[in-house]
């Protein structure tokens, strides 16, 4: 999108009457993403390998998706799976949504909270080695 951040703010306040993302319903946030995808944001940040960077608040448990995502990651080729955490976030916030890319980096600390729980559970379901609760 090749936003500076005030021109970020204008397109939120414009388009959603806010000042921050943190501020949309789950409806503004599904036209936000779907908006962003649509003009190639999403697939451009400048976190972690390509991933965008969450908010100070929300990196505590982004961590624990990361940590479990490389112990279920372990059970395949030995490689991160965030990709699979971003997939389960799609599936369970975002059903229907085509083109949107999701990243758990996008999420809510509600929706994060609700995905640690959906990778426990496949922790356990899968007698995952290291996975101590």
């Amino acid at each position: 999108m090749g936003l500076d951040d005030d021109d970020y703010r204008c397109m939120l306040r414009d388009r959603y009457g806010v000042q921050s993302a943190k501020d949309l319903n789950p409806e503004d946030v599904r036209d936000l993403l779907a908006h962003c995808a649509k003009v190639g944001a999403l697939s451009s940040g400048k976190g972690w390998q390509g991933r965008p960077q969450p908010s100070e608040d929300r990196k505590p448990m982004i961590n624990k998706i990361i940590k479990l995502s490389d112990l279920l990651g372990r059970l395949g080729e030995g490689k991160t799976f965030l990709r699979y955490a971003d997939g389960i976030a799609k599936a369970m916030f975002f059903r229907g949504e085509e083109n949107v890319e999701i990243f758990v980096e996008h999420l809510t600390s509600s929706q994060l909270h609700k995905v640690v729980t959906a990778l426990i559970v496949q922790c356990k379901r899968e007698k995952v080695q290291g996975f101590i609760e």
